[in-house]
């Protein structure tokens, strides 16, 4: 009886022991769970895919850190047809700001929240930003674009969802969009499609003017430009220019060579202490050209807001067929002149219509300044009188953009920043989808295929050969 009393208790002591073991392996996994629950989704949600495409960016995260208003993310989309990526990604918007939440709106539970924003058709998964001032709509097809990859020399597809997302957030937040007039009536060239996409991400507000049908230039412009015009302006059109310089404006002018005598443009350049030298550019230095051709100049930069994120990156812009721009004697002590974008002291310009390789006596030498910035400050005036000159019209184009990896379209964004005055040019580029290709070079080819196919066989087999030699020894 002592025995199968004994046994009894030894069991039920095992069985109790063993329920009180799960128990607290049970308590200890849901612990982890909720520990693990209340982890950030910066933490908790890892990015498995290509270049990291719903990563965010310490640009990003850097914004969302200093942001100080409420934002409200609503992702569009019936409940099992969300994009589970993209709503990762949402949720590490709200995870990196305590002002920013995130929230998934299902049309056929809700169908009429969408109303509140716009009454046109909206995308499966786009995404609805939201503050007090006011709302942005950005479709999920957006989020799909092109970039050029160099490695593949060729356009691939990508990701612009993080930069949309933080531009729209940027967007509803902002007291006073910026407004840029440009210019019309002179032939200007028109600026391409992909600046255009680059002006409106950084949440510029746009709108074309003709000043011979206004009386002035109006009061809400913060950026006057004028690209490229092959007709000269009106003394009328110059004086209009010159009094809204003369309140606080910003004019922006990209030059081209058209062969016009710009007589009255030229009488703008001059009051703000600048005038355009006839003739191109010529650079001798092969580190200032590009593609072995002597107009195609990649100048030097200067230190500047301006040319600040492009010295950073380590890239420089590249603007073809450049005239000079030349400081006057004349100019008043008042200005701040900044030599922005210079060539090298190898460099001159051709004044002649020869066709010559060498300096002749009519030519003027280098440096050349091909980028200048003047600023003023003004009496009983609250902003600076600011003037940007680059002297080249190849300037926004797309095919000289991608040569230098977007630094043409970034200076100009930066230029336009800075006569803003706003605190940075949020600029995110879109990511890659492609799949990285593994390049390796002929020495390392050769190199792989003789340990490979050669060396790892050989250790191989003589290894076998000698455990086969020493167990046929014993």
């Amino acid at each position: 009886m002592d025995f199968k009393k004994n046994m009894k208790n030894r069991a039920f002591r095992k069985g109790t022991y063993s329920v009180g073991l799960m128990v607290i392996v049970f308590a200890i996994v849901v612990i982890l769970n909720m520990i693990i629950q209340s982890l950030p989704s910066t933490i908790t949600k890892i990015d498995y895919s290509i270049n990291k495409l719903y990563t965010l960016t310490d640009t990003t995260v850097d914004y969302l850190k200093g942001l100080d208003k409420d934002v409200e993310l609503y992702l569009l989309a019936p409940i099992g047809e969300e994009n589970e990526s993209l709503c990762n990604m949402l949720d590490k918007y709200a995870a990196w700001s305590s002002h920013v939440t995130f929230e998934q709106i299902d049309p056929k539970v809700n169908p009429n929240f969408i109303s509140q924003y716009t009454s046109e058709l909206v995308e499966t998964n786009s995404v609805v930003v939201v503050s007090e001032e006011r709302s942005k709509i950005v479709e999920y097809s957006s989020f799909s674009t092109y970039v050029f990859d160099f490695k593949l020399m060729q356009y691939v597809a990508a990701f612009d969802g993080e930069g949309l997302i933080t531009s729209a957030i940027n967007y509803v937040v902002t007291d006073d969009l910026p407004k840029m007039y440009i210019s019309q009536g002179h032939n200007e060239e028109l600026y391409t499609d992909s600046f255009a996409a680059m002006v409106n991400k950084a949440n510029v507000v746009t709108e074309s003017i003709n000043l011979l049908e206004v009386d002035a230039v109006p009061e809400d412009c913060e950026v006057f430009f004028v690209y490229s015009p092959s007709v000269d302006f009106t003394e009328s059109e110059v004086e209009k220019l010159i009094t809204y310089l003369d309140k606080g404006g910003s004019l922006m002018l990209v030059s081209g060579d058209t062969g016009v005598d710009f007589v009255n443009l030229s009488r703008l350049l001059e009051y703000c202490g600048l005038e355009l030298q006839e003739g191109i550019v010529i650079e001798t230095n092969s580190k200032y050209f590009l593609n072995n051709i002597n107009v195609a100049l990649k100048p030097a930069r200067a230190e500047h807001q301006v040319t600040a994120s492009l010295i950073n990156k380590g890239i420089s812009v590249y603007i073809p067929n450049s005239q000079g721009i030349a400081i006057r004697d004349d100019a008043r002590s008042s200005l701040t002149i900044t030599k922005l974008l210079s060539t090298s002291k190898d460099s001159y310009i051709r004044t002649s219509a020869e066709q010559v390789l060498t300096m002749q006596d009519d030519d003027i030498p280098g440096p050349v300044t091909v980028g200048a910035l003047v600023e003023e400050k003004l009496e009983g005036v609250e902003k600076n009188m600011k003037l940007a000159v680059y002297s080249s019209g190849y300037l926004l184009n797309d095919s000289c953009n991608i040569g230098v990896s977007g630094a043409n379209f970034e200076l100009a964004l930066n230029t336009i920043a800075w006569m803003c005055e706003t605190d940075d040019n949020i600029s995110i580029s879109p990511k890659s989808t492609a799949l990285q290709l593994l390049s390796v070079t002929t020495n390392d080819f050769y190199k792989w295929a003789i340990i490979l196919v050669v060396a790892v066989p050989v250790v191989i087999i003589g290894t076998g050969f000698a455990v086969w030699f020493i167990r046929r020894r014993k």
